[in-house]
């Protein structure tokens, strides 16, 4: 069956949802970032489907069409389509394991406030962002509040390289940006109320979200199990990048052991 889409847009290519079935109970539901698609996730999506898991990655409203599309949107409509892909996927898997990449690690979190989460993924948390990029933000949108469409920029080479292999919008609207930066105020509020297992991945060089944005989830997050990592010389989007292989391996030694212990006869704990 195919995944539900939120437009008869036609869909940037390789950027449309994801669905693969699984052998397990567990599956895996991954959220993308703004502006970005499911793309930046496959290769997560296909690594844990092959250890068992039905994995399903959703194309978040105003996305994989066109920047405009993104006009008018609130953070609130893209929780509520996270709410309805959690829905959705339940019929294919019994427990579910949720996990986000940037902003889609806040709409994680505040998933599991809104449904039963076995455990939580968050990859590169925007709680903090570099000083410059939060006064930036703001200014542009009042200065250009009436233009439609901002392009991207990447301070580092590296980035710029990376960012060329993943499937966005290389242009948005400077409103939309100030939305998803809401986010993280009412995010920040419910992050002691979090219970579930959770492992926290970061870049350390991480060219905007700063790393002690995962720090402060780790400190602060109400789950008593909890991991925090970080990768070396890597962008912000990690899953695309050099250190993708060993955050695949991650994830999945997280899944199995929290799905394991759940599972796990309680006398020979």
């Amino acid at each position: 069956m195919k995944p539900p889409l939120w437009t008869n847009k036609e869909i940037l290519k390789g950027g449309e949802p994801i669905f693969l079935k699984g052998s397990k109970k567990t599956g895996v539901l991954l959220i993308h970032g703004w502006s970005s698609t499911p793309q930046e996730l496959r290769n997560t999506a296909n690594y844990l489907n092959g250890l068992g898991y039905s994995v399903y990655a959703p194309l978040l409203r105003g996305h994989g069409t066109e920047p405009r599309d993104l006009i008018g949107l609130k953070w609130e409509d893209w929780l509520e389509d996270v709410c309805g892909a959690y829905d959705w996927f339940s019929q294919y898997a019994s427990e579910i394991v949720v996990g986000g990449m940037s902003t889609g690690s806040l709409l994680a979190l505040n998933l599991s406030q809104k449904r039963e989460v076995e455990g939580i993924i968050a990859m590169g948390t925007p709680i903090f962002t570099k000083l410059r990029w939060r006064v930036i933000i703001r200014v542009l949108y009042w200065i250009l509040r009436n233009r439609k469409l901002l392009k991207k920029m990447y301070r580092r080479r590296e980035d710029r390289e990376v960012a060329q292999k993943k499937v966005h919008y290389a242009e948005f609207p400077p409103r939309s940006i100030l939305e998803a930066s809401r986010m993280t105020s009412p995010t920040k509020k419910i992050i002691p109320k979090i219970t579930a297992p959770i492992l926290i991945m970061h870049s350390r060089p991480d060219s905007i979200v700063l790393p002690k944005s995962s720090e402060y989830l780790y400190d602060n997050v109400g789950s008593k199990e909890k991991e925090l990592v970080f990768f070396e010389n890597s962008y912000h989007v990690f899953t695309v990048d050099k250190h993708a292989g060993k955050a695949h391996q991650l994830m999945g030694n997280f899944i199995d052991r929290i799905s394991h212990s759940k599972h796990q006869d309680p006398s020979t704990k």
